[in-house]
């Protein structure tokens, strides 16, 4: 309580005179105050801009129960803030409960910044950050729906629990800020009031009221948002947490962020802020005093010497980033009692690392440090053979490693507390993961490690968090033993069986399986036959595939495993993908979405549906569409992966949709980077590495670069033949690049030869891209001057295309526009002019040149006759004048060829699919 005398307002003081929590005698003093103290007059007044009063909100705050907002209905009112009205609603069309924040009246100018920061934080996907699920205007304001967290502030959480929850609640949401700043966001409000836990315990980064974008990236400053207090010298935030350069005006930046997550650390573990100060004037200069590592007496002096690291006042010497700063905070792995030999010893790793927990004598804490310390009898820096392992490999590790140690150490401080009724299934799912992490490390200190294996693993969040767990189905304790066994060993021969393709490797999984269905436990048969789904799959046996991914979800479901049965639906996606079955890929796609926000939205498995998202939307010509969730999934999964094999997949598909907009430079140097993120994984010459070279010799074909091109594709195929076989269809679109290479080279036997492999490859497997194969063997013909074999030949192309593609969409436009040169040049009027007229129905918004093409073939009996074929993408005109083809326009041909004009030639999409 104030007294007579009134010191400057400190930022506590200020918000309870905006919310009216002063007494009437506290009001005298104030006022007294005021009148003698312009900066507070300024900073009251200022607040009060910023804030709005809770206090005589319009009517329209007040929304009753059954009030729809969009598609979503009000509940209850569960509280206010400075930028609105918060209210629980419901979803009905995805049944789910969400809390949306109803922008103030007096805030309506902010909206278009809303709308935008809104859509931007609707990226950020990961587990320790409020979910957006979306943004809209009911009348004349704006709404947020996001995530509902019934649950305490950090600071509340934190005060009843020991010090190992409270570091791994720290971290955590250091990892959510992390995640933010990767998609180019800035919080700039981080404290913990602004954290939520859940009933699982789980801490949630929340309220970016003050949320801006980070241009151009984390890291760099952001100009002040309009409708900052700027005007009278007040600052964004909570005073006592921000950076002392925010303090002085200065732009927010990541740095800024970071100094705000420092703060908050150190309260939340020492039980105060390491600066304090009657106002902002006292509390800056504290801060320029600056904070020594001894300041709090209590927890580990590296905690407190990374801390006072992340608050220096200059935003240079602070961390590089909230991520540098949250692995310094992560704890070391410390020695197990356990020493595993061998990968298949991880079995016992599966039934103990529950018995730890349940059966250890010491106290909470210690316990729990044995529990989380088990890994490191599988991996830490004494592991034989670890400095033979590739660096991107052993980072990779590192990282998995510290993400499996501090789920386990959550885990635990839940099971001491018995807060968490499934921590035994909990237990097991983050053993199970163990076992096949055992697998990675044995593998790749033997020297035939992959990097790709690491995103094949379990992810540790998944297991600790998931509300996805809360039905798994239950083991019989005359079972558990047979299951924790069964499962670890499906586990490592599903990382020993990436990549291969062979009988043995089938028949091992499909034993397992066999063994699985024996048992009866659900969630153990479903991971077995996703597994033998898996193989089948990269074996190009698509129908197998899709049936072993079906029975895998089947099982899932019966065992109430959320999280396997949404893998299986984005690998029966995936599968129908690999085939361009775009049909049954749309069809599968919302039962994976169902299924992975059922599973509770983890980051890795969202990421893998934008992924499918985003490569749906390349394949059926929404580029725009295509980028946004291709962007999306990159982020995610960097965020909490770093740059692995499934960033790099991303990329490539990134790199497609460049070359389609005819973007070279950057459609090249998005398949560069993913070669490079491929090539230093161990394994040199594997599938990811053939995917970049075919990607990259698609671009520089089209650069011209036809020597480089061709080494490109050659080497591909020698990757896939090796691993794949001669029959495969990965093998067949490289077969259909390397005809399309003779195409542009005017070797028209050889570029028969290579498109009538492919072509008979796709055919053999059911692959719909037999399509792409059979549309180049057309131009082929058009361009040897056989325009009856031409038009017969790209009529079967256009047929398939029907049944896959838009009503409107660029390769069923040229496609057409060659069927109709044909058919001028036969003389068949009456299927010329049906065929322009379905040429000009499918050419999309912007196919400018298309339609010129059918404006010329109308006007004239005759095509216009060129000399080269068109080495150029299926869209506009080039955009990237840097990089546009340097194809000659005339260039060598054979004796026969015809030099009339040809359409763009046809890819077949080289990206893979989620795995």
């Amino acid at each position: 309580m104030l007294g007579v005398r009134v010191n400057c307002l400190d930022d506590v003081t200020v918000w309870r005179v905006l919310h009216g929590e002063v007494i009437a005698a506290e009001l005298d003093a104030l006022d007294l105050h005021l009148d003698g103290c312009a900066g507070c007059r300024a900073l009251v007044g200022a607040a009060g801009l910023a804030v709005g009063s809770d206090r005589g909100a319009p009517a329209t705050d007040e929304l009753p129960a059954g009030q729809r907002l969009g598609r979503y209905v009000v509940a209850r009112r569960l509280g206010a803030g400075a930028m609105g009205v918060v209210y629980a609603a419901r979803d009905p069309e995805l049944d789910r409960t969400v809390a949306i924040k109803l922008v103030r009246p007096e805030r309506r100018s902010d909206d278009a910044r809303l709308i935008r920061e809104a859509q931007a934080m609707a990226r950020v996907a990961h587990p320790n950050v409020i979910a957006i699920h979306d943004v809209g205007r009911h009348g004349d304001a704006v709404y947020v729906a996001m995530e509902q967290v019934d649950g305490p502030t950090l600071r509340t959480w934190a005060a009843t629990r020991g010090w190992d929850q409270r570091l791994a609640a720290v971290i955590a949401v250091g990892r959510g800020l992390a995640a933010v700043h990767a998609v180019g966001l800035l919080h700039r409000d981080v404290k913990p009031d602004n954290v939520l836990v859940g009933a699982d315990g789980r801490p949630r980064l929340g309220d970016f009221g003050l949320a801006a974008v980070d241009a151009p990236g984390a890291g760099a400053a952001i100009a002040t948002v309009t409708s900052t207090i700027t005007a009278t010298g007040a600052v964004v935030g909570t005073p006592a947490y921000l950076a002392p350069e925010v303090l002085r005006g200065a732009a927010a930046t990541a740095a800024s962020d970071q100094w705000s997550f420092a703060i908050t650390a150190w309260e939340i573990l020492f039980g105060a802020r390491p600066f304090a100060g009657a106002d902002v004037g006292a509390l800056t200069a504290a801060i320029e005093r600056g904070v020594s590592p001894d300041a709090a007496a209590d927890g580990p002096r590296p905690v407190r010497r990374t801390l006072a690291r992340a608050l220096a006042l200059a935003p240079a010497d602070r961390h590089a980033s909230v991520a540098a700063l949250i692995a310094a905070l992560t704890p070391p792995v410390r020695s197990g009692r356990w020493r595993i030999a061998g990968a298949m010893t991880a079995i016992a790793l599966a039934v103990g690392v529950w018995r730890v927990t349940a059966h250890g004598g010491a106290g909470p804490d210690a316990r729990c440090d044995r529990a989380a310390a088990a890994l490191g009898s599988v991996w830490s820096a004494a592991t034989p053979g670890r400095d033979r392992i590739a660096p991107a490999l052993r980072d990779g590790l590192d990282r998995y490693a510290t993400r499996w140690r501090l789920a386990r150490r959550a885990l635990c401080a839940t099971e001491v507390a018995r807060a968490d009724p499934h921590g035994q299934v909990r237990a097991q799912c983050l053993a199970t993961g163990a076992a096949g992490f055992a697998a990675v490390v044995a593998g790749s200190a033997a020297g035939d490690g992959r990097a790709g294996a690491l995103a094949a693993l379990i992810d540790p969040d998944e297991c600790a968090t998931s509300p996805a767990l809360a039905l798994y189905a239950p083991v019989p304790p005359d079972q558990r033993a047979a299951v924790a066994a069964l499962a670890a060993t499906v586990a490592q021969a599903r990382i020993a069986a990436l990549g291969a393709t062979t009988d043995a490797a089938l028949a091992t999984l499909v034993g397992l399986a066999e063994q699985a269905d024996a048992l009866g436990h659900r969630p153990t048969q479903a991971a077995a036959h996703l597994a033998v789904a898996e193989v089948e799959r990269r074996r190009g046996h698509y129908a197998a595939a899709d049936r072993a991914a079906e029975t895998a979800a089947l099982a899932a479901a019966a065992g109430h495993d959320d999280l396997t049965a949404a893998r299986a639906w984005l690998i029966r996606v995936g599968v129908a993908g690999d085939r361009r079955d775009l049909g049954h890929a749309e069809q599968w796609l919302p039962h994976a979405s169902a299924a992975v926000e059922r599973a509770g939205s983890p980051s890795l498995l969202t990421a893998q549906l934008d992924l499918d998202v985003g490569l749906l939307a390349l394949n059926q010509g929404r580029l725009d569409a295509a980028t946004v969730a291709l962007d999306r999934a990159a982020q995610a999964r960097a965020a909490i992966a770093g740059d692995d094999a499934e960033v790099a997949r991303t990329l490539s598909a990134l790199g497609h949709v460049a070359r389609l907009r005819g973007e070279l430079t950057a459609a090249r140097a998005a398949h560069e980077r993913a070669l490079a993120i491929d090539r230093a994984a161990p394994g040199g010459h594997d599938l990811d590495v053939a995917r970049d070279l075919h990607s990259l010799g698609g671009v520089l074909r089209l650069q011209g670069e036809l020597g480089a091109a061709e080494a490109a594709y050659r080497e591909a195929l020698a990757v896939r033949t090796a691993a794949l076989g001669a029959d495969h269809p990965d093998v067949g679109l490289i077969h259909n690049s390397l005809g399309i290479l003779a195409l542009d080279r005017g070797q028209l036997a050889v570029a028969a030869d290579e498109l009538t492999a492919a072509r008979d490859i796709f055919t053999r497997h059911d692959h719909l891209d037999r399509a792409v194969a059979l549309a180049n063997l057309a131009r082929v013909a058009a361009a040897g001057g056989d325009p009856a074999t031409a038009l017969a030949t790209v009529e079967q192309a256009i047929a398939l295309d029907r049944t896959q593609l838009p009503a409107r969409h660029a390769r069923l436009a040229d496609n057409l526009i060659v069927a109709a040169r044909a058919a001028a040049a036969l003389g068949q009027r009456a299927r010329l002019a049906a065929l322009l007229a379905e040429a000009e129905a499918a050419i999309p918004d912007d196919g400018a040149a298309q339609r010129a093409e059918v404006a010329a073939l109308r006007g004239s009996t005759a095509p216009p006759r060129r000399v080269a074929v068109d080495a150029g993408p299926a869209i506009d005109p080039v955009v990237d004048a840097g990089t546009a083809p340097s194809v000659p326009d005339a260039r060598p041909v054979d004796a026969g060829v015809d030099a009339r004009y040809v359409p763009p030639p046809v890819y077949g999409s080289s990206q893979g699919w989620s795995p």
